[in-house]
């Protein structure tokens, strides 16, 4: 009957803001407590006892071994795909070479190629022009005229 909680004056109910000196936001219900789907973490390594610090160093040594042996691994991967790249680079340097030769080569054929077709071209000229320059000579000799296409006008009439 003569509670604190139930006096007009108390700071708890008097300010609807406070709850046992709490701000109300704070303040949740007790019912929202659920023990089957609560859980509690609990450390068994400090539940064992003094064997369990052997166990420890036991695990700390096998993770820091098989850590090692990943970081090899790791090591080993890495100069493997670093080889693989170094030949792919030499593979691909090969190639490069191999098409700038056979560049090479089709430039050189295809000049060798038109210097024969231009001395083909200045020989045929040179052939057609001595076969016009013998028919001119034969029809002037024809036609009464002395001489040659090359003579000069004075000696070209008899």
């Amino acid at each position: 009957f003569g509670s604190r909680g139930s006096r007009p004056g108390n700071s708890a109910y008097s300010s609807p803001q406070l709850c046992f000196d709490m701000p109300s936001m704070l303040c949740r219900p007790c019912s929202s407590a659920d023990p089957v789907n609560d859980t509690v973490k609990v450390d068994l390594g400090k539940l064992r006892g003094p064997e369990s610090g052997m166990e420890n160093e036991n695990t700390t040594l096998a993770e820091q071994e098989r850590k090692g042996e990943a970081a090899k691994a790791e090591a080993k991967a890495q100069a493997e795909h670093l080889q693989r790249e170094a030949r792919q680079r030499e593979e691909h340097a090969r190639l490069h070479r191999e098409e700038e030769q056979k560049r090479q080569a089709e430039n050189a054929a295809r000049l060798e190629r038109q210097a024969q077709e231009e001395a083909e071209r200045a020989r045929q000229a040179q052939e057609e022009q001595a076969a016009a320059g013998a028919k001119v000579n034969d029809f002037l000799k024809a036609n009464g005229f002395k001489g040659d296409v090359n003579a000069p006008k004075k000696g070209l009439l008899k």
